[in-house]
């Protein structure tokens, strides 16, 4: 499974935490994993698992493609490019 945060962080919400390891789990754009390769990928449990994909199903994050396969369709936003100095003040 991906790192763990600390857990002296009373803010952080562990099953969100575990959807966004479902998410990052797709390593490429437009790839389907079966529920045991998430499961294995993340270090979840399939019944873990299976319920945080259903939730991620229902909000349009993923999306069922077949029998028992799972897409993303999660778009992380594009970054800009950073500029530094006085490059910065002009835009």
């Amino acid at each position: 499974m991906a790192e763990r945060e600390p857990p002296s962080d009373r803010y952080l919400v562990e099953a969100v935490v575990r959807a966004c390891h479902l998410l990052d789990a797709f390593r490429s754009p437009g790839e389907s994993l079966r529920l045991r390769d998430l499961a294995l990928r993340t270090g979840m449990n399939k019944s873990t698992a299976l319920r945080l994909l259903y939730t991620l199903e229902r909000r349009g994050l993923i999306e069922r493609c077949g029998r028992g396969e799972y897409r993303s369709r999660f778009r992380p936003l594009k970054r800009g490019r950073y500029r530094f100095g006085y490059a910065a003040l002009a835009v």
